[in-house]
């Protein structure tokens, strides 16, 4: 995926410039079954330089399985889903800026930076009733800014750490709402 969003399918005659790969590319899943399935980067094995992040989604998308002997049904319910896999740039060090905004119960995460970041928020010591979930983690690509909100009863202090994925960044802030 670019920037502005767009995506563009990898094909199998460029395979040799693909970034990851995966080791297989049919599964037969069970019902009850687990299965680890193995991305490799091939940017980072041949110590490729890397100027942009690369945001790259891997689609999974089930097909009904037939035994020679098998009748085809005549309903299916098929759900497929797709993960991101982010392979951050490797420069030397990060540029640009990070920033949290507050309005009223929101809070908007700011990158500004050349490549993505974890922000981790910690509201644990603000005060809500029934309060069950207190610390999140939240990415937030290059480029980018997405708003978090909170309860309207919600009053206190929130803690928000910054980090790149290649421990080249790291900055705090303390709000209160």
């Amino acid at each position: 995926m670019f920037k502005d969003g767009k995506e563009v399918a990898f094909n199998e005659e460029d395979f040799k410039s693909w970034p990851v790969y995966l080791d297989k590319t049919e599964w037969i899943v069970d019902p009850r079954s687990r299965m680890k399935i193995i991305v490799n980067n091939l940017l980072h094995a041949l110590g490729t330089h890397i100027d942009e992040d690369r945001v790259i989604g891997i689609s999974f998308i089930p097909q009904t399985y037939q035994d020679n002997g098998g009748k085809k049904s005549s309903l299916s319910v098929l759900t497929g889903f797709k993960i991101w896999y982010i392979i951050p740039n490797n420069k030397g060090r990060v540029t640009g800026l990070v920033d949290v905004k507050k309005m009223n119960n929101k809070i908007t995460l700011v990158n500004k930076t050349d490549t993505a970041m974890q922000f981790y928020i910690d509201s644990c010591k603000g005060s809500i009733l029934n309060q069950s979930e207190c610390s999140d983690s939240v990415l937030v690509l290059s480029g980018r800014q997405k708003d978090v909100t909170f309860d309207s009863k919600f009053r206190g202090p929130i803690s928000i750490s910054v980090e790149d994925f290649r421990n080249r960044f790291k900055k705090d802030f303390k709000i209160n709402i």
